[in-house]
């Protein structure tokens, strides 16, 4: 992918609308942010060369020619944004040759949203060209989808990951850096948060959730979420966590190795696949109600209550 957009860059053959696709944390803003670069570059050779001063500027977010909207939860759009979005395309450049707009989490967007950007997209303006990422691009609209260019971003190797972090987490031992890397399918923006111990604490609090959740254990599970209400985004993040770490359940089979920690062992027997996807099931309406801002308090009370009920079922 990396090769396919240098060669679309140094022809100019890139498309007004670019789709960067991929689960949270994977590095679409990364990209993004790197691909603005390499748009507006002014140096000689491969672009983004991030030496000119429009690279330099672009890296450190201080381009004026680059702007920012999207975020998370499902209000990241409201339709002021949109109407802003409209009205600032067709503003002429600061200071390049062009404007980058780039749209993070559009999958956040509301069909009434996306409607209105449409025209936009349909009668794009010159030299302005829209960088959009999304977590699927099966949750937009078709006729967004359909006018701009999917790039799909994949976690790396186990082995490729690890050796980044590394790198990047040079007083992890080995150990903990394998635990993240299992427990989140390489996805390394998720792995550089155990870089945290606040992160590491809460990490360590959802194993213990799954491991009571696997024993149908509703006040042990309602005990060890309690820290989670203090505060909001805690909670959401928690629940991110959990997501993943049903998954590497999920994956593991029969192949004890997959699995983050031993700790889940006995988990990965006490649940059959039904039994995990179902726990995911749990959890994302768990985030559904936790992103409608529903107090933390009542959507950990609704999870517990939920794992239990399904279990019984």
């Amino acid at each position: 992918m990396k090769q396919t957009l240098i060669g679309t860059l140094s022809e100019g053959r890139l498309l007004h609308a670019v789709l960067i696709e991929g689960e949270s944390g994977c590095g679409k803003k990364t990209l993004a942010r790197l691909l603005a670069a390499g748009i507006l570059c002014t140096g000689q050779g491969e672009a983004p060369c991030g030496e000119c001063p429009a690279c330099r500027k672009i890296l450190e977010d201080k381009h004026p020619d680059v702007e920012w909207y999207g975020g998370q939860g499902s209000r990241s759009f409201h339709i002021d944004t949109i109407r802003a979005i409209k009205a600032s395309a067709y503003v002429a450049p600061n200071e390049a040759a062009g404007r980058v707009m780039i749209l993070t989490d559009v999958q956040n967007m509301t069909v009434q949203a996306q409607n209105a950007l449409l025209k936009v997209f349909e009668e794009p303006p010159e030299n302005v060209t829209f960088l959009l990422t999304c977590d699927n691009v099966g949750k937009l609209l078709p006729t967004i989808a359909s006018r701009a260019t999917v790039y799909r971003v994949e976690n790396p190797s186990y082995q490729e990951g690890l050796e980044f972090l590394k790198g990047k987490m040079p007083h992890k031992t080995g150990e903990e850096l394998s635990v993240f890397m299992r427990a989140f399918g390489g996805n390394l923006g998720w792995c550089q948060r155990g870089d945290s111990e606040d992160f590491v604490t809460l990490f360590w609090s959802c194993i213990g959730f799954l491991k009571r959740a696997g024993k149908g254990d509703e006040f042990g599970m309602l005990k060890q979420s309690a820290a989670w209400c203090e505060k909001g985004p805690v909670l959401l993040e928690a629940l991110q966590i959990l997501r993943y770490l049903c998954r590497n359940l999920f994956l593991a089979g029969s192949n004890a190795g997959v699995l983050c920690t031993p700790d889940l062992q006995e988990t990965q027997e006490e649940l059959d696949g039904a039994g995990i996807l179902s726990m995911i099931s749990s959890l994302e309406k768990a985030q559904s109600l936790a992103l409608q801002n529903v107090s933390a308090a009542l959507c950990v009370c609704q999870l517990c209550a939920d794992i239990k009920l399904r279990q019984l079922s």
